[in-house]
């Protein structure tokens, strides 16, 4: 089975970088390629279904403050929301 690693640029748009045989191999070369240069990767297979996605750490507290900043200013009355990010 052939797995395909992509990385999304500054677009939002998905790009090939590589392609493998071994699922193991590719997993592993997706997390380290997102953690050295701080993208998403995934990681589809040859049929076009998504296997697996990943964030930095970094992403990831982007991603839920932008979560909850879109929801706060989605209601019409003033809303208080607490929430804890611990950064690995």
């Amino acid at each position: 089975m052939k797995f395909f690693l992509q990385y999304q640029d500054q677009f939002g748009a998905w790009k090939h970088y590589t392609m493998k045989h071994n699922e193991r191999d590719a997993y592993r070369t997706m997390k380290r390629r997102a953690e050295a240069t701080g993208k998403r990767m995934r990681m589809v297979d040859e049929e076009g279904q998504l296997q697996e996605e990943t964030y930095t750490p970094k992403q990831n507290i982007f991603h839920l403050v932008g979560v909850l900043l879109r929801i706060m200013t989605s209601h019409q009355k003033p809303c208080t929301y607490y929430f804890y990010a611990q950064v690995l």
